[in-house]
């Protein structure tokens, strides 16, 4: 047996033998924590040395922001340097995606008891972010209140921004909102549209959405600055570094008289219960000059400029009065009667009747084989002048069909359809707003076509009153009745008179459009033009036939002036038996040497005399009449 060595202690007390390492062990450990100081050093170095300027950067990104500088957006103003929208100082909340806490909605519910809006539709903003460090726009307001409400909760509200930006203001609201449009934060088609990142537009910039805004983004939206600012752990700008001013957009001078655009807003808001849908277009006959254009039902396009929740927009949208569409250019209806002063012209210039050649209305006309086209009156010996007047269909059914026995031929569809085309029916005028349709002017060969149906006699002769297949806008039939009204030359309507910087100086001056004549004598017009102002009236024409104006009632004693009425049927009958019918009225004043010319279009017309009333209290309120 191995002898023992006991340890003593100094108490005299016995201690166990130390527990031997060995030293193959020591060196294992010893080994593995060489590696490990190793391994930490060479991570310090990659930290430190290799990638110290990445992290370098990644510090000051999360120290230093770089901010856009809005530009100045260059003003609209009308034909007399009254602004129709202003800019001013107001506040964009965002939110930066990236800088939220891992439960955002807790950010959501607190900012939604800020500002408004829900949860929901702040996630939803955040959730087609593209870039998350870039800001989502959720409000923008002219409220400082809202800015120091945030600021003051900031610490609680990670991830939320406030930046001072200049914001639109737009003077009338839903007067011009269809003229003016609006601008919003840019759509993902509209930045991929304009390049992405290498374009002008960052994924947060607030541009034209509608209207004039939208048409002239290019020379209102100037050049965005930008500025370098340093945020603390909160996100509260600390300090400004440097700054890259912004380059102001140009402003624009409008052709529009602010104060008659006014005017007809109101005059239609008052009977829009009854109407239901209205739209009026004021021109000067002269240049083409567009002096008004209101459409109701309209939308507060401020509104939309300051940012509304997804579901009040998705409830606009949806409104089945259609409040964001500018029913002036962008809603087609038949004419009506009003189509007549085009197919008297077609008529005189082909010879199919002179000035007073009389054709009989016994209430219609019967087609061989029977069928029965009714005229609204029995209005007896009828010429040109008179049947203008009295809007008699049996007249102008036979100068495009021709007399129902075949005893003399009309001028037929497709020559009408030319002199349509002459008057700019079936493509859109040119106007410099976007939304405008073409409305359409039929043929033979389009109903062929289009529809896979042989053209009928029938669709010869309701085509001569402006039914059956011929829609046309109202800013359209505005311009029909400034043709005519002018003596025969066809301008493109214009709503832009200049463009001009910062002090007003005038930039370029953009002169009328004339696109053509009418191939018609100076006689036929003015026979148009006498049937026109007959509408008016109650009297006999200059070859001895009677006629009682259809607007007779509303005309102006103290102001010759000249208006044709139209009446369009559609929908379903009525316990009459009756089809409701839209209203027409086309009008030009004072009748010898116009200033302005217009129509008006009313969904519910009762008869076009509702419509020629309207028309003729725009007429006063022009020329100051009461």
């Amino acid at each position: 047996m191995r002898d023992v060595h006991l340890l003593t202690s100094f108490d005299g007390s016995v201690r166990d033998a130390p527990v031997v390492v060995p030293r193959r062990r020591l060196l294992t450990v010893g080994g593995i924590a060489a590696l490990g100081f190793a391994a930490l050093g060479g991570r310090l170095f990659q930290m430190q040395v290799l990638d110290g300027s990445d992290y370098l950067t990644r510090a000051e990104r999360n120290r230093l922001d770089t901010t856009t500088i809005a530009a100045h957006r260059g003003l609209l103003s009308d034909r007399h340097q009254i602004p129709l929208v202003r800019n001013r100082p107001a506040y964009v909340v965002g939110i930066v995606p990236a800088d939220l806490p891992r439960r955002g909605e807790i950010v959501f519910r607190r900012l939604a008891k800020l500002i408004g809006g829900t949860p929901r539709d702040f996630a939803a903003m955040v959730g087609r972010a593209t870039d998350p460090n870039q800001s989502i726009t959720v409000r923008a307001t002219f409220d400082p209140g809202v800015a120091q409400a945030i600021n003051e909760r900031i610490a609680e509200l990670p991830g939320v921004r406030v930046d001072l930006i200049n914001a639109r203001e737009y003077v009338d609201g839903p007067v011009t909102s269809h003229l003016v449009g609006h601008v919003g934060t840019i759509s993902e088609d509209q930045f991929r549209a304009a390049k992405g990142e290498s374009g002008p537009y960052k994924p947060t910039d607030r541009v034209g959405q509608s209207g004039l805004e939208s048409a002239l983004e290019p020379i209102l939206r100037g050049r965005t600055g930008l500025r370098k600012v340093e945020r603390d752990a909160s996100g509260r700008e600390t300090a400004t570094l440097g700054i890259e001013p912004a380059r102001p957009g140009k402003n624009v001078g409008l052709t529009i008289d602010l104060a008659l655009q006014r005017e007809v807003h109101r005059l239609v808001s008052e009977r829009i219960a009854q109407f239901e849908l209205a739209s009026v277009v004021v021109v000067d006959p002269s240049n083409g000059d567009v002096l008004a254009m209101s459409h109701l039902p309209a939308y507060d396009n401020g509104a939309l400029a300051d940012g509304i929740a997804a579901d009040d927009f998705a409830r606009l949208v949806k409104d089945p009065t259609h409040p964001l569409l500018n029913g002036a250019i962008g809603s087609a209806w038949p004419p009506g009667s009003c189509f007549k002063i085009i197919t008297a012209l077609a008529a005189l210039d082909a010879g199919v009747v002179k000035p007073d050649t009389t054709i009989h209305c016994s209430g219609g006309i019967r087609l061989p084989g029977g069928a029965w086209l009714g005229c609204w009156a029995a209005h007896g010996r009828q010429d040109m002048v008179s049947a203008l007047a009295n809007s008699c269909d049996s007249y102008f059914y036979q100068l495009v069909g021709g007399e129902p026995n075949g005893k003399w031929d009309g001028v037929g569809p497709d020559r009408l359809a030319e002199w349509a085309r002459t008057f700019g029916l079936g493509r859109p005028t040119g106007v410099e707003i976007p939304g405008e349709v073409a409305g359409i002017v039929p043929t033979p060969a389009w109903k062929r076509t289009t529809h896979n149906q042989p053209w009928y006699r029938g669709d010869t002769y309701i085509s001569a009153i402006g039914q059956g297949f011929y829609t046309s806008t109202p800013i359209q039939m505005a311009m029909v009745a400034a043709t005519v009204a002018n003596g025969g030359t066809i301008y493109r309507p214009r709503l832009i008179r200049s463009t001009e910087d910062v002090e007003q100086k005038t930039i370029e001056q953009r002169p009328p459009v004339t696109l053509g004549r009418l191939a018609s004598t100076p006689a036929h017009i003015e026979v148009v033009r006498e049937g026109v102002r007959a509408g008016m009236l109650i009297g006999t024409s200059p070859f001895g036939a009677r006629y009682y104006g259809t607007s007779w009632d509303s005309n102006i004693r103290d102001l010759p002036f000249a208006g044709k009425t139209g009446t369009s049927e559609y929908g379903v009958a009525g316990p009459d038996g009756k089809l409701p019918t839209h209203g027409w009225f086309v009008f030009w004043a004072p009748h010898d040497k116009p200033r302005i010319a217009g129509s008006v279009f009313v969904k519910r017309g009762r008869g076009a005399q509702e419509a020629g009333k309207l028309g003729s209290q725009i007429v006063k309120a022009y020329f100051g009449i009461v």
